[in-house]
């Protein structure tokens, strides 16, 4: 059978990138068009139940493993977020942060976490883990951080939204389309 290798890592893929090349490769261009059009029009809608533009807002993605990562600049979730118009964070350079751009993750120190201020923090379990929900986000971050929701701005302003990182983290229109929903539910909390 024929075998299709995205070379993911070389910071060449962001957003639907690989998911366009290979509807091209496949002939399938016309159903990833009308699938595209439909995320835009989801897009606009989301952005108009927003309390506020988000596009004079940061955001900043983070994927907890054993350690806290930044998310880069490859998976569906990230696309929403800067098509929705909101910027990414960088992180303040120090010892911890090396090379942030267009790599999957890049560590973070919990000191480096605690004093992330964007205007939108998304935050999810590594995918490995069977509970991915907010309450084992929750877990997650007070072993790795205790007593972070007491220090860490967003959280204590409201400004998280926990995801399943199976469902945002490929990229594709599909783990977009989830994050415009986990964007929209936190909007109505």
């Amino acid at each position: 059978a024929p075998v299709y290798l995205q070379n993911s890592s070389t910071g060449r893929v962001r957003g639907f990138s690989a998911e366009e090349a290979l509807a091209r490769l496949l002939g399938r261009e016309d159903a990833f068009a009308d699938r595209k059009a439909d995320y835009l029009a989801q897009v606009e809608r989301v952005r108009a139940s927003l309390p506020s533009d988000p596009r004079e807002q940061s955001y900043l993605v983070i994927f907890l493993s054993d350690q806290i990562n930044a998310v880069g600049e490859m998976a569906g979730m990230v696309q929403a977020l800067e098509d929705l118009g909101y910027n990414r964070l960088s992180p303040q350079r120090d010892s911890t942060v090396a090379g942030f751009g267009a790599t999957l993750l890049v560590p973070l120190s919990a000191e480096t976490f605690g004093r992330l201020d964007p205007d939108l923090l998304v935050v999810m379990n590594t995918f490995g883990k069977d509970a991915r929900d907010e309450d084992a986000v929750r877990q997650s971050l007070d072993r790795i951080v205790p007593g972070w929701q007491h220090f860490l701005k967003p959280a204590r302003e409201g400004r998280i939204v926990y995801v399943d990182s199976a469902l945002v983290t490929t990229p594709t229109v599909a783990s977009a389309r989830h994050m415009l929903d986990a964007i929209e539910a936190w909007s109505r909390r």
